[in-house]
């Protein structure tokens, strides 16, 4: 009988109050709001927010106030409900009491002018919505809302969802409390551009006096934990037209010093991940001042620790005994409003020794900074608390006395550094690279922004140094963009294995190494060097002295002089970086009694196989000019090499060389499988990927020859040779007409021929050689003209220009032209 009655007191509700409710609520929205409101829906329900009778809307979207003059959204809801009184509504008194907003995403924002876009009320709406209608709100209710406050003006911007939450109070009254409960998800907290909180959950529970006629809103004792930490609030907001003052004040007393590093600011916390912390600490803080287009209200933090304990994860090490106080505003002072920081008295124990210090940061947009450091440590346990970024391991001592660094980061001009600092027995590795650094020591000391190197020694596995000199611009180097670290300094080393240093190309393997040379760009040197031995692939040298710099990706050597191959070498010249992936390699060498066989076999027979080492005795000297490119892997480009060399072998020899081998079946009884000879001397040219040879007379143990031409990379010959008659055999010029032409022996070894060897040099093609005796008479008769001024003017005196001699019984070409050595001018 009961539900009866309700249910047709509920029907006869609606159907008398329904259509009345709504149009009042409508119209006073109309009356009331200085915005534009769209929705799908209205309806009324007396069972949906029981004992409420409600006016529900749905899909409301809300514009900004139209004093703004935008078309942006303040307010999207799926559903808003406005709660009545039922008894009220019956003496057709309409008092709102409560607001349910579900599934909605607000948008509050303050824009450049300071003007806010959630004041959607008229500013005439009391006397506008009518005697009937009344706002005696008395608490607000979110589920699942999306609040984004925007202050384009301040650099503010907090975006949080909230789960659940409601504010109670008499919001009708000028003056009452309203407590103020929620559940959320902090999203993002920025201020100054600085994420102070990111992704953490947050429950509030928050008493604030209101006095909406002074604008005065006054925070007692509320709490707010987020992440695990627990915060007291108190303070009083003041907003007056045109300001805000504010007196606010957080703290937290033992915190846990896991939770609190968990809401450091995202430029901070990157630094803190992959560590662990136990402990407590202290925490405090304060917003005071006023906030309007001139100011900003000061922000401080002071915190501390007086025992904590942090630790690498997946680490045995452990910093104890960590204490420190800390101190943050964003204003330093009225004549400096900067922030600032300031950690003074920092002390902790790592591995039993001792790490003290102070760091003041002012400005952090543009930070000046104050750093003075004592430390006694072992790396091995440091390094797991500061991770240098060019070392994969290390270990060793450190002792530090009395560092300190001041500058402002962007300014190299301001940088003043002092202290020194020891290593002892050190060993490290660095990333990507084999070679493993032991036995380190060295004496340190910072000079403004300069580090001065009195003594760093040490070895790897195959080499030893010792360096001495000055890394300036050391602070600029790590601190500031685009500056160049800059080292001039002496090397002395017993050995130095370049193998084990250089880094190896990835596609290397065991039995294929391949080495890739790149310069950085943003390192200068200048290194004297001292080295007794150094090893470089084939290469072995000793005794190296002179100078090396590299500037601009340029590596150049300076009167760099050292033994080798038996004999001593003197280098000018550089090596060029050109397109990340090019080599320029440009040399002026002065080479002394350096052994053949070794220079060949030392320097990859200079990549050609057209001489190698194999094929070559004797020792040379020589001037060498010389140039090419090669990829970073060190592979020749042959079409850019060009060389000039202006050499002497003595003691020569020449094994299995092709063209001697496919000329020996014309010459009697020689061997021409090691052709011995006293000295050579020639100017050799490189270019094109030949060798091209001017005429030279060879006076060997098998037969003596003039020979010039052309031998390419390819092993293709182009060679001219003038033998004696002589020496070849009889028998077998006969038989090869087509080549030589009918020729015999005169039995007196004066008689040379002229001889073309052209094609493969494993299987040339000879041939009468026409051009090659031409200018061989071409130059006689020069030779002869001369010879005659010579005498003329010696007996007579004559100075004047004579005809040219001609020279009569020149032999006509036939098939063959022969010289006898008889008619030859000497």
């Amino acid at each position: 009988m009961a539900l009866t009655a309700i249910i047709l007191f509920v029907i006869l509700f609606s159907f008398l109050y329904s259509k009345e409710i709504k149009q009042y609520v409508i119209t006073s929205l109309n009356n009331n709001l200085d915005s534009e409101v769209k929705v799908s829906g209205v309806d009324f329900s007396i069972l949906s927010n029981f004992p409420y009778a409600s006016v529900n809307f749905s899909d409301v979207v809300v514009k900004e106030p139209k004093r703004l003059q935008t078309d942006d959204t303040l307010l999207t809801a799926k559903e808003i409900s406005m709660l009545f009184n039922i008894f009220d509504v019956i003496s057709k008194k309409y008092n709102l009491k409560k607001i349910v907003l579900s599934d909605a995403d607000l948008r509050l924002k303050i824009n450049r002018d300071g003007e806010n876009n959630y004041e959607i009320r008229k500013k005439d709406s009391t006397a506008s919505q009518g005697n009937n209608f009344k706002m005696e709100l008395e608490k607000l209710q979110m589920k699942n809302v999306h609040v984004n406050y925007k202050s384009i003006k301040s650099e503010q911007d907090y975006t949080f969802q909230i789960e659940d939450g409601t504010l109670a109070g008499n919001f009708s009254s000028d003056k009452f409390t309203v407590a103020i409960h929620s559940n959320m998800m902090v999203e993002k907290l920025v201020a100054e551009k600085v994420n102070w909180v990111k992704q953490k959950k947050a429950t509030i529970d928050l008493a604030l006096d209101v006095d909406n006629k002074n604008d005065l809103y006054t925070i007692k004792n509320s709490d707010i934990k987020i992440a695990g930490l627990n915060l007291t609030v108190n303070g009083i907001i003041h907003s007056p037209a045109g300001y805000s003052e504010y007196d606010l004040n957080t703290h937290a007393k033992k915190a846990d010093l896991k939770s609190l590093l968990s809401v450091i600011p995202d430029p901070y916390a990157k630094e803190l991940d992959g560590y662990s912390y136990t402990g407590n600490v202290y925490f405090h803080s304060s917003i005071k001042g006023r906030s309007d287009k001139k100011q900003k209200p000061v922000f401080i933090i002071d915190f501390g620790t007086d025992n904590s304990t942090v630790s690498p994860k997946n680490s045995t090490f452990a910093m104890k005994e960590v204490k420190l106080k800390g101190y943050f505003s964003s204003r330093k002072t009225g004549k400096e409003p900067v922030t600032y920081m300031h950690l003074e008295n920092i002390h902790a124990v790592l591995q039993g020794r001792m790490i003290k210090g102070n760091v003041e940061i002012t400005n952090f947009r543009d930070p000046f900074l104050h750093i003075d450091a004592d430390a006694s440590a072992d790396l091995a346990a440091l390094s797991k608390f500061v991770k240098p970024d060019t070392l994969e391991k290390m270990s060793g001592d450190l002792v530090a006395k009395n560092v300190v660094f001041t500058g402002k980061a962007k300014d190299i001009s301001s940088y003043v550094s002092s202290g020194n600092v020891q290593l002892n027995n050190v060993s490290f590795k660095l990333k990507q690279k084999p070679v493993v650094f032991s036995n380190v020591r060295g004496d340190l000391v910072f000079s403004k922004n300069n580090l001065k190197v009195n003594a760093l020694s040490g070895n790897t596995a195959l080499s030893d140094f010792s360096f001495s000199g000055n890394l300036n611009n050391i602070f600029g180097y790590f601190f500031a963009e685009n500056q160049k670290l800059k080292i001039d300094a002496a090397l002395q080393s017993e050995k130095i294995d370049l193998n084990e240093i250089m880094e190896k190309d990835a596609s290397s393997s065991l039995h294929d190494t391949v080495y890739k040379i790149t310069f950085a760009d943003d390192l200068s040197l200048a290194i004297r060097v001292d080295v007794d031995q150094l090893h470089f692939n084939k290469f072995n040298a000793t005794n190296l002295g002179g100078t090396i710099e590299l500037q601009n990706s340029d590596l150049a050597t300076h009167a760099l002089q050292f033994s080798s191959m038996d004999g001593s070498v003197y280098l000018q010249g550089s090596i060029k970086e050109i397109r990340g992936d090019s080599l320029v390699i440009q040399y002026d060498a002065s080479i002394k009694n350096l052994d053949i066989t070794k220079l060949f076999f030392q320097m990859g027979n200079f990549g050609q196989q057209v001489i190698t080492d194999k094929n070559l005795n004797g020792n040379v000297t020589a001037d060498v000019r010389f140039f090419s490119k090669w990829s970073n892997t060190l592979n020749c480009n042959l079409d850019k090499v060009t060389a000039t060399s202006v050499l002497t072998i003595e003691s020569g020899e020449l094994v299995n060389f092709a063209p001697m081998l496919a000329l020996s079946k014309y010459v009697k009884g020689a061997d021409l499988n090691d052709v011995k000879f006293s000295t050579l001397k020639n100017t050799i040219q490189i270019k094109d990927r030949k060798v091209i040879i001017p005429s030279m007379e060879i006076n060997s143990t098998a037969m003596n020859i003039v020979a010039s031409g052309i031998h390419g990379f390819d092993n293709m010959i182009d060679y001219h040779l003038q033998l004696l008659l002589s020496q070849l055999l009889g028998k077998k010029v006969k038989n090869l007409n087509t080549e030589f032409g009918t020729i015999e022996d005169d039995n007196l070894g004066k008689t040379k021929i002229f001889v073309s060897m052209k094609g493969p040099a494993a299987d040339p093609k000879f041939s009468y050689d026409s051009k090659g005796m031409s200018e061989k008479i071409a130059l006689d008769i020069a030779k002869e003209k001369q010879n005659l001024k010579e005498i003329l003017k010696k007996e007579f005196g004559r100075n004047k220009e004579e005809s040219p001699v001609k020279k009569d019984g020149t032999k006509k070409q036939e098939e063959l032209q022969i010289e006898t050595e008889e008619d030859t001018p000497n």
